[in-house]
C-alpha cells in the first residue's frame, strides 16, 4: 500500500494537533515542524474541517484544533475525509466487486480481497492517539 502525499501530509498535520490537544495551531506552526508547504496544508484542512475533524479559531491567538478527542478519529476517518481510497488490484472494486470473469482463477483477486480487509482494519484500529 502506498499512501498519497496528502494522505501522508494530513496525518502527520493531524498528528501534531493531537500532541497540543485541546490546543489549537497555526498552519504555519504545522507547516514548519513538518516542514509542509503553507499552501498544500490549506487545502489538506479545508477538506479535514468540512468533513468535521478540526475546527478553526481566527485571531491573533487562532488556528486549528480537532474536533473530537484524538481517541475518537481512526486513521480510516482522517484518509476518507482526504478522498483517499484503499488501493485496490485491477480486478477488485470497492468493497472487493471483481471486475474479472467468473472464469478468472488467478487467485490475485482473493489475496488483494485479504490485503484489503487487513488494512482497513488496521487504519480503522489506529487512532490519532495510538500515533503520537
Amino acid at each position: 500500500m502506498k499512501l498519497s502525499t496528502k494522505a501522508t501530509y494530513g496525518l502527520r498535520a493531524l498528528i501534531e494537533l493531537a500532541r497540543v490537544y485541546p490546543d489549537s495551531l497555526s498552519l504555519g506552526e504545522i507547516s514548519k515542524v513538518e516542514k509542509i508547504s503553507l499552501k498544500y496544508l490549506e487545502a489538506i484542512f479545508s477538506r479535514l474541517k468540512k468533513a468535521q475533524l478540526v475546527e478553526s479559531v481566527k485571531g491573533a491567538a487562532g488556528g486549528y484544533f480537532l474536533a473530537k478527542n484524538p481517541e475518537k478519529i481512526s486513521a480510516e476517518d482522517i484518509l476518507e475525509a482526504l478522498g483517499e481510497g484503499l488501493p485496490t488490484a485491477h480486478c477488485l472494486g470497492s468493497q472487493g466487486k471483481r471486475f474479472c470473469t467468473p472464469k478468472c482463477q488467478c487467485g490475485v483477486g482473493k489475496l488483494m480481497l485479504e490485503i484489503e480487509k487487513s488494512v482497513a482494519t488496521a487504519l480503522n484500529n489506529f487512532s490519532l492517539k495510538d500515533l503520537i
